[in-house]
């Protein structure tokens, strides 16, 4: 005999719903990073914040979605009488893909003689520990995502060792030598030192870095995000990291960068609500969790944290549909053991990667730096 479900077709559909909204919104990389986008190649362009958002799959089936990043042009143009016709010049375009899966979590309140609660009091204490616990899981896979790796932190929702944010979806992307910067005297993860933390000068080289290139000579440039005119960059992280930047700024230093991430409040653009800081054109956020190591230096000892630098589209999510009602997500209640328990499941399918181009990262730098305070 089937099991039977708890709930109706317009409970599943309001409480879906509800989950996605109420899960994204809850999470920092949803709410403050991301959004939507048509992408380049096939309508509209990249969307102006350091994370888009592919809606392809979600009104049709599959599990792999493609998408175009197109490069700038590079002809030197045609000048006079001379004939243009026959030489314009081909739009290029590299491609990549996203795999997504099903990522699910539920909860259980246990048997009648453990239910001390009305089956609706379950209902909302469930949704509201369900919603958290994907807006959690939720940026520990963008976070690692943007971070190229998994790390040796404890406390994600991603298991240690995992070589792809969800398992059964896209693998991690890892950082090319011409996309990585690391601070202090640092030129390579072994010769990291203690001393080598964030400061204003590791700032400046990934600016550098992000404005060189990117005309005739063909090379793929970082596209900057855009405000009130101005371009601007983002960059993530840590409070350790947040910790030693103030240090080198000093006060005086540290009080005139937030004032400038203060004056930003007033752009309509909500990416750049909520900087810890701005300073050369990059507004800095400071996030609770980046992916982290405790093998750098030439003893494979010294702890690092990853700073994320970022223009626009530096990483990529889709959303696939979670039930045949074309929702995000999914959300389901049913009975079991005879009726004396009740099990309720909520379930989201999407994917992220960080986009590369013949091999190396575009949109996005990492910024390894030794940390002087240490929560672990």
């Amino acid at each position: 005999m089937a099991q039977s479900k708890i709930n109706d077709q317009q409970a599943v559909k309001k409480w879906a719903g509800a989950l996605f909204g109420s899960a994204v919104a809850k999470s920092f990389y949803g709410s403050k990073l991301m959004a939507s986008t048509k992408l380049v190649g096939k309508a509209g362009s990249m969307a102006n914040a350091p994370i888009g958002v592919i809606t392809d799959l979600e009104q049709g089936a599959g599990d792999l979605v493609s998408f175009d990043m197109f490069v700038q042009l590079k002809g030197r143009g045609t000048y006079g009488d001379d004939v243009l016709e026959g030489n314009e010049e081909d739009l290029t375009s590299f491609t990549d893909e996203i795999k997504i899966n099903q990522v699910r979590h539920g909860v259980t309140p246990g048997g009648k003689m453990n239910q001390k609660r009305t089956i609706n009091d379950l209902r909302a204490i469930a949704k509201v520990k369900l919603e958290r616990w994907h807006a959690s899981h939720f940026d520990d896979v963008v976070m690692t995502t943007l971070g190229g790796g998994r790390g040796h932190a404890k406390d994600l929702y991603i298991g240690m060792g995992a070589t792809a944010p969800i398992r059964g979806a896209s693998e991690y992307t890892q950082y090319d030598e011409d996309s990585i910067v690391y601070g202090g005297s640092a030129t390579s993860k072994a010769s990291l030192t203690a001393s080598d933390t964030m400061t204003l000068d590791l700032i400046d080289e990934l600016v550098l870095n992000a404005k060189r290139g990117g005309k005739a000579d063909g090379e793929f440039r970082m596209e900057p995000l855009e405000e009130s005119a101005e371009e601007y960059y983002m960059l993530t992280l840590s409070p350790e990291q947040i910790h030693d930047l103030r240090k080198d700024t000093g006060t005086g230093g540290w009080l005139d960068i937030q004032k400038a991430a203060a004056a930003s409040n007033g752009y309509q653009n909500h990416i750049f609500k909520g900087s810890a800081g701005e300073y050369n054109k990059v507004h800095i956020k400071e996030v609770n969790s980046v992916v982290t190591y405790n093998d750098f230096g030439a003893g494979n000892n010294i702890k690092a944290h990853t700073g994320v630098f970022m223009g626009r589209q530096a990483a990529v999510v889709a959303f696939g549909s979670a039930s045949d009602k074309n929702l995000r997500a999914n959300w389901e209640e049913k009975e079991k053991d005879y009726g004396n328990q009740v099990g309720i499941s909520a379930g989201m399918v999407y994917g992220t990667k960080l986009p590369a181009f013949d091999g190396k990262v575009v949109n996005s730098m990492a910024a390894y730096t030794a940390v002087s305070k240490s929560r672990t």
